[in-house]
C-alpha cells in the first residue's frame, strides 16, 4: 500500500521551493495535497483491476464510502489547483499591462 519511505520527486520539491501568490488562500493545504495525490496513486491500479493474483475483483475491496472518500479528497485537489490557476491567470493579466 502507500510506502512512507517512498521518496518525493524531485520536481514535487521544487514546487514546494517555490512561492505561490500572495492572493493564493489555499497555500497552506499544498502538502496535504501533495499526501493525497501519492496516497491515491497508490490504490489506483488495484481499484480498477483488483488484485489479480489473488483474483479478487476491485468491487470486493473497496465500499461505497471509500469512493466517496477518494471523490472527495478529489473535489479537495481540483479546488486548491483551480484557484492556483485562477491566481496565476491573474497575476499574468496584472503584468501585462
Amino acid at each position: 500500500m502507500f510506502d512512507q519511505r517512498k521518496k518525493v520527486r524531485p520536481e514535487v520539491i521544487e514546487l514546494l521551493k517555490k512561492e505561490f501568490p500572495k492572493n493564493f488562500v489555499y497555500r497552506d493545504k499544498i502538502p496535504r495535497i501533495i499526501f493525497l495525490t501519492y496516497f491515491w496513486h497508490s490504490f489506483y491500479a488495484i481499484a480498477k483491476y483488483g488484485l489479480n493474483d489473488a483474483n479478487i475483483p476491485p468491487d470486493k475491496l473497496f465500499s461505497r464510502e471509500d469512493a466517496e472518500l477518494a471523490l472527495k479528497h478529489a473535489k479537495e485537489c481540483i479546488e486548491v489547483a483551480d484557484n492556483l490557476l485562477i491566481q496565476k491567470e491573474l497575476r499574468k493579466e496584472n503584468n501585462s499591462f
